[in-house]
């Protein structure tokens, strides 16, 4: 491919060249875009399942530049499926991109993991062009972590989830409500809708099983063999009815119709994926931990609705507190004491609990519910919703605390702390 026709497909993918003014329309997500310092050399990694707006980030962060005045033919973004690449290597293509070392250029490459040869790539231009700032984005779990290691040291891995309850405020355009009836309804709304964002903007259901199948099928074949698709999408609604609760191998063999092995490799797909997360017990030791029961919560919680036959209220809340919880530094796990299952227990390493957290997501808790918790001489959070009526009896149990799922989801696993 010519020169002047890599730069004809080149301007196609980035409008400003020819057009400075371009701006891109986009919703800011602050929790991210906060902690990117393009000034830095290291790569900057945006990791997550498709469509939950890793694109759109990079699209903020090229208006952030532009709006800087940084000259429009120094900011390039790429594609994987760009027709580009079905000429030249991701090394070619950079090679014609990046002509004069002593200016500052910002690279921006989607969905990474489809281009061959990538890392290698950017290691080459990161350790000899030193003036160049690459920020890229990838979906596969298991194929990233398979090639990052080349770029060790030379990378910041960013997990990309999708939209928050704060977010949701801001793309649906809602100002925070004060009353706890209104509250209330907007968790609810958010509990069904989930948080991608082509969906909340366009208030569409269907799209999210596009984005499910997408998600699920894409790289199938080409990644990892698999071939019985009705197999995998069994296992998926299969833990769309069990989020919450402990799920054996044997038990979706059994279910399902396959050997565990099978079961395990599409568990690990999945995961790959990110459609879902494991959740493992908190126990003394790796050993225990490893032979307990695991559970497993999707990465959206619209998702536990829609694709659900009968939705529990209960599931979803627990899938949108461990989504919120997974979003801290901190590590998270169940847990079972004193023969007491609890539904969260974060903690640091080595294994130091920080804290305890149950759902009890309903409009009247009594003073006996939570009188068995009592022996696990814990602190311990409940999670309620907003316009829980708790009694006065709450004032004689100190080391227990009730937070709303509304300023849960609003504030951050802090409020757990």
């Amino acid at each position: 491919m010519k020169s002047s026709l890599l730069t004809q497909q080149l301007s196609l993918l980035n409008p400003w060249w020819i057009r400075p003014n371009f701006r891109y329309r986009v919703i800011l997500r602050q929790r991210y875009l906060k902690q990117v310092n393009l000034k830095q050399k290291p790569i900057i990694l945006f990791h997550g399942a498709r469509r939950v707006g890793k694109t759109y980030l990079m699209y903020a962060l090229i208006n952030q530049l532009l709006n800087q005045k940084v000259n429009p033919k120094y900011i390039t973004f790429l594609t994987a499926d760009a027709p580009l690449f079905s000429k030249l290597s991701l090394y070619q293509v950079l090679g014609g991109i990046l002509t004069q070392r002593h200016f500052h250029q910002y690279i921006f490459i989607d969905e990474v993991q489809d281009i061959a040869d990538w890392q290698k790539t950017l290691k080459f231009y990161y350790d000899n062009f030193p003036n160049v700032r690459f920020v890229v984005s990838g979906s596969s779990s298991l194929t990233l972590a398979k090639e990052t290691y080349k770029l060790t040291g030379r990378f910041v891995n960013l997990k990309i989830r999708t939209l928050n309850l704060s977010e949701y405020l801001d793309f649906k355009q809602i100002k925070v409500p004060k009353s706890k009836k209104h509250r209330t309804q907007i968790v609810q709304d958010y509990l069904q809708v989930g948080g991608y964002p082509e969906v909340v903007l366009n208030q569409d259901a269907t799209l999210l099983f596009n984005i499910i199948e997408s998600t699920l099928y894409r790289d199938l074949l080409q990644h990892y063999g698999i071939r019985n698709v009705a197999q995998l999408a069994k296992i998926v609604d299969f833990l769309v009815e069990k989020v919450g609760n402990l799920v054996s191998l044997r038990r979706i063999a059994q279910q399902v119709g396959v050997s565990h092995e099978s079961v395990r490799f599409y568990l690990d797909y999945l995961q790959d994926v990110l459609l879902i997360e494991k959740l493992t017990k908190f126990a003394p030791s790796a050993r225990l931990t490893n032979q307990a029961l695991s559970k497993y919560y999707l990465h959206d919680v619209g998702v536990v609705y829609h694709k659900s036959v009968n939705p529990k209220l209960g599931a979803l809340v627990e899938n949108a507190v461990y989504l919120c919880l997974k979003n801290h530094q901190f590590d998270v796990n169940y847990g079972s004491f004193n023969n007491q299952e609890i539904d969260f227990v974060i903690s640091r390493q080595p294994r130091k609990i920080v804290s305890l957290v149950e759902v009890k997501y309903r409009q009247v808790i009594t003073e006996s519910e939570i009188l068995k918790y009592l022996s696990l001489n814990q602190p311990i959070t409940f999670i309620v919703r907003p316009d829980t009526q708790l009694g006065d009896w709450i004032a004689g149990y100190p080391e227990f605390k009730f937070v709303s799922l509304w300023d849960l989801l609003i504030n951050q696993a802090e409020m757990v702390l």
